[in-house]
């Protein structure tokens, strides 16, 4: 139920949301009228809504002059809360047949068919609350454990080229067989003999010890 605060007839316009033909409400009661308005109530029939004191004084001179059928203190009407509307017709009827869902009460005040008021505790269509985005998560990848090196010590006469006759070339060591790169076959070509067969440690020369370490060190990358 709304109640009466010590903001009556005080509220900041930064809690105002004019509605039409001048007239304001607080900004929950405004954001239900908008959507009873787009829900189809008629538009433009928003008579009255909120007073600050100055104009709920106003008021209570005319109730006093006839001129309304009453009009409660200033600092004592919900008019002062903008959460009262006086409402013309036909907007009027459709309240009094669809505002309870959003909220709205009629007949609080005895002879004044017009006035309505808003409970937010009643209103059935306010929107959920947006949910908030999620902080990102930064995952960070486990760090793969560096494998021991794996450490070739085959005798220099253990390991050899081996040319076949197709054109490629291979470096065989108690470790395995490695497939020569297109520069390791150009630079074995250097060797005295180029005709297939094997060629033991003894035949390297510097060029081609160079490539043969670069070669086993392709072989430890692949065993790893």
């Amino acid at each position: 139920m709304t109640v009466l605060t010590a903001l009556n007839g005080r509220i900041p316009s930064s809690l105002l949301v004019l509605i039409e033909r001048g007239q304001s409400l607080r900004s929950d009661a405004a954001a239900s009228f908008l959507r009873e308005e787009a829900a189809g109530m008629p538009k433009g029939c928003l008579r009255s809504g909120y007073r600050d004191l100055d104009a709920q004084v106003v008021e209570v001179a005319r109730a006093k002059a006839g001129l309304t059928p009453s009009a409660a203190p200033a600092g004592q009407s919900f008019h002062g809360e903008g959460t009262a509307a006086d409402v013309d017709e036909p907007a009027r009827t459709w309240i009094r047949a669809h505002g309870a869902a959003y909220g709205w009460a009629k007949d609080h005040v005895k002879n004044e068919p017009w006035h309505m008021e808003y409970d937010p505790a009643t209103d059935r269509h306010i929107p959920a609350p947006t949910p908030a985005k999620p902080a990102p998560v930064t995952i960070t990848p486990a760090s793969r454990p560096t494998p021991a090196p794996i450490t070739i010590n085959a005798p220099e006469d253990d390991m050899y080229l081996k040319f076949a006759t197709n054109g490629s070339g291979y470096l065989v060591t108690p470790d395995g067989v490695l497939n020569l790169t297109g520069q390791e076959w150009n630079l074995f070509q250097r060797l005295k003999n180029s005709q297939a067969g094997d060629y033991t440690g003894d035949q390297f020369l510097g060029a081609e010890i160079d490539i043969m370490a670069a070669a086993l060190k392709r072989l430890k990358a692949q065993n790893a």
